[in-house]
């Protein structure tokens, strides 16, 4: 085999690992809520997607979540970082990859979009 043609085969068989939506399962999609499915579906900033709050060390936007899990050292141990843990409410900031990478855990039940819903304020 040549060098073009091995260069060619090697590409073809790397394309599919290229695509992350290809290797969403729907029960990973279910885990997500709506504003999280339209962000992982399209991957742009168009619709209801939820508000980036800030960039990672490699540039990517991160999304403040909220994660409901029965063990909150899985999502530890699989390498993302935590802001919080409350029993099993755990919030994270969390790049696109790494909201899919919660959500596809087992011990993981819902990942949401963290809202900054404006509360009325009593002290006037």
């Amino acid at each position: 085999m040549n060098t073009s043609t091995f260069l060619v085969f090697s590409l073809l068989m790397l394309l599919p690992a290229c695509s992350l939506d290809d290797q969403i399962s729907p029960e990973t999609m279910n885990k997500l809520d709506a504003r999280l499915q339209l962000l992982v579906e399209v991957a742009t900033e168009e619709g209801n997607v939820p508000d980036t709050v800030g960039r990672n060390e490699h540039d990517e936007d991160l999304y403040s979540v909220i994660i409901r899990t029965d063990n909150a050292e899985h999502l530890r141990d699989a390498g993302l970082k935590l802001d919080a843990v409350i029993g099993p409410i755990v919030t994270a900031r969390l790049t696109r990859a790494e909201i899919l990478m919660a959500a596809g855990l087992e011990s993981t039940q819902s990942v949401e979009a963290d809202s900054d819903l404006n509360f009325p304020q009593n002290d006037q």
